[in-house]
């Protein structure tokens, strides 16, 4: 590269670096605000949160979904509203139900400064939000002021600028951030290569800027998971507190003890080594299974280059960018949720060491090692593995008949992986037999079944309503290149066919156990389900890949794939899950508070007992730390 080429390639990512760092710098003055609205509804409907801003282009609105209740009392619901991070003079919450049939409980304006409370007498009270019991006084003057209009809408005006602006060091952070991370893109993304000329070098710089596209979804998503993370245990992981737990050190009884039907054997030991060196650290606890998940992605981007090979389908990433999609909220912020990042990557690295034309020992321990660090994960990794051990057996049974694959090696190979796997698979069910957790059945004969499955499938493709039809599209689009590839005779029996017909059979399968024992009760479009029907969508542009011949045929069927997923993940970037989520976690925070402070009546948050409470602070965990008087 020239001097001239040089300077003007690093001038022009400092202009853009600057023009950024201002953009953002400006954008961030105020601070990200919510209103929570805790409301009766008798009748469906849709509300409607007028924001007038401070400048005639300020003015915006959103709706937000009011539920109905088949009985007399109605269905109590929390509704979180995200505020336009802007200078608010008042915010106005029409309801478009019949008047008496929506009832306020309870207003919330907040911010990680201040909150300001509103009961259903609309008395107003204030708190600051600081470290430690917190200390809630009537407002004083100068707060928001709330009021009723003629249309039964309710007014919240005189919104002060005091505790919705950011601190200046907060906006400088933010804005030396953006301005590094430009120039270091730019400078990644514009930098010439000498290897490339034509068209390879179009195709060279496309495919940088994929990445580049990969790289700002996981810091798009690492924003989202510092942002509305909450230190305290959510649910389930209130087992760490109880008395078999973590009190008593790091037992093998309680590491390979089951939680329901579930082993949670690596994600309660990273628990015990967070509690070692971060006092059990939730929020930071998400902060480190978002890097399981980014180590899952770069596992499904070699999972191409192990099926096709390396400088093949270099568009491949962007069928990946549809995984950092924000319906996958639950597994992000509930730091319990590493069990799905954790049975997907080890299911995935162990389906690496299969249908080789040479087997030899080193895949079969890998197989084996992987194998059981997903069945120990978590209780899909059963599922995983038997299908694995099911489809691995056929292709090397084919293979030596066939005279493909060598006699001795392809039954050592099956011999060491089903003696050891289906040892700990057997384990494993004989240990899930211990569980107290008891739910009926689904079974395939009926056709709730069904109704769950394809929903469940539909869901990981973008489809957020409750409807057989996309997910029967979806499911044809899955199986229909693996059914070509299986018939025509100079692919049925090709490793790469394999590789991808045994990915997709494993989360078909787990799915399904999903549906045998959820549909009873829990609602298909659940979010800590679809990180593994997720998985369908790079699977499945693999399998059109293969099936496909080079050329427009190719890439006709490929951009096509591809624009339907881009449409039917259109408006799934919402943060809604997770400032609902977020809520939820600050509510049983202020239950925590109470607890420790005495105040209140001794309740808990849900899944937890006062004893749990009692575990916690004794073992001085960060959460109830902040609640000691004396500091310490």
């Amino acid at each position: 590269m020239t001097i001239s080429r040089l300077k003007t390639l690093i001038l022009t990512s400092i202009m853009l670096s600057i023009f950024v760092s201002t953009l953002v710098f400006s954008a961030s003055r105020y601070r990200d605000s919510t209103l929570n609205i805790d409301a009766t509804s008798m009748e469906k409907g849709i509300g409607t949160v007028h924001f007038e801003g401070a400048g005639s282009y300020d003015n915006s609105s959103r709706n937000f979904e009011i539920n109905e209740y088949d009985g007399d009392e109605g269905l109590k619901k929390l509704y979180v509203i995200e505020l336009p991070a802007t200078r608010l003079k008042s915010i106005r919450i029409a309801p478009h139900v019949r008047s008496g049939f929506f009832g306020v409980d309870r207003i919330i304006l907040a911010n990680d400064s201040i909150s300001y409370m509103w009961d259903d007498q609309g008395v107003c009270y204030q708190q600051i939000q600081v470290t430690g019991f917190h200390e809630k006084e009537p407002c004083l003057a100068g707060s928001p002021v709330i009021s009723a209009a003629a249309d039964s809408s309710i007014i919240i005006s005189a919104i002060p600028e005091t505790g919705f602006i950011n601190t200046f060091e907060s906006r400088l952070q933010k804005t030396l951030t953006a301005g590094l991370a430009t120039v270091l893109a730019t400078l990644w993304l514009l930098w010439p290569s000498y290897r490339h000329n034509g068209t390879s070098c179009f195709n060279h710089f496309a495919h940088k800027f994929i990445w580049l596209a990969i790289a700002v979804g996981f810091a798009y998503q690492l924003y989202l998971v510092t942002r509305y993370s909450v230190d305290i245990p959510r649910q389930d992981e209130w087992i760490y507190f109880r008395p078999d737990a973590l009190i008593k050190g790091l037992t093998w009884q309680w590491l390979l003890g089951f939680h329901g039907e579930h082993p949670l054997l690596l994600t309660k030991l990273m628990a015990w080594l967070n509690l070692k060196l971060f006092k059990l650290d939730f929020a930071l606890q998400n902060i480190f299974n978002l890097l399981i998940f980014g180590g899952l992605l770069v596992t499904i981007l070699k999972f191409k280059d192990l099926v096709l090979g390396r400088g093949k389908f270099l568009l491949f990433p962007l069928f990946v960018v549809f995984m950092f999609s924000t319906v996958n909220y639950e597994n992000h912020i509930w730091a319990l949720q590493s069990n799905y990042h954790l049975v997907l990557l080890f299911s995935l690295l162990s389906l690496y060491q299969t249908y080789s034309r040479d087997f030899s020992v080193k895949p079969a321990l890998l197989f084996n090692l992987y194998a059981i660090l997903a069945i120990l994960t978590y209780s899909a990794g059963i599922v995983f593995i038997t299908i694995y051990l099911i489809c691995v057996a056929v292709f090397i049974a084919a293979g030596i008949t066939g005279k493909r694959i060598n006699n001795r090696s392809g039954l050592i190979f099956l011999l060491s992986v089903c003696l050891v796997c289906g040892f700990n698979v057997c384990l494993s069910l004989l240990g899930n037999g211990t569980s107290t957790l008891s739910s009926p059945m689904t079974y395939p004969n009926c056709l709730k079944f069904w109704d769950f499955f394809l929903n469940v499938i539909s869901f990981g493709f973008g489809f957020k309503q409750v409807n057989i039809f996309p997910g029967i599209i979806c499911f044809l689009m899955i199986v229909l290149p693996l059914f070509f590839l299986l018939i025509k005779k100079e692919s049925r029996w090709q490793p790469s066919t394999w590789l991808v017909l045994t990915a997709v059979l494993g989360i078909l399968a787990v799915l399904a156990a999903i549906t045998l024992g959820r549909a009873w009760g829990y609602p298909p479009k659940t979010s800590r389900y679809v990180e593994v029907s997720f998985m369908l969508i790079p699977f499945t542009a693999l399998g059109w890949w293969l099936v496909t011949k080079e050329g427009l045929q190719r890439t006709s069927i490929l951009t096509i794939l591809w624009l339907f997923f881009f449409a039917s993940f259109f408006d799934d970037w919402s943060t809604k899950g997770y400032a609902l989520y977020k809520q939820f976690s600050l509510y049983d925070l202020q239950i925590i508070e109470a607890y420790y402070s005495g105040k209140g009546n001794k309740s808990v948050p849900e899944l937890s007992i006062p004893s749990d409470l009692d575990t916690a602070k004794k073992m001085g965990v960060k959460f109830a730390r902040q609640f000691n008087k004396t500091g310490e």
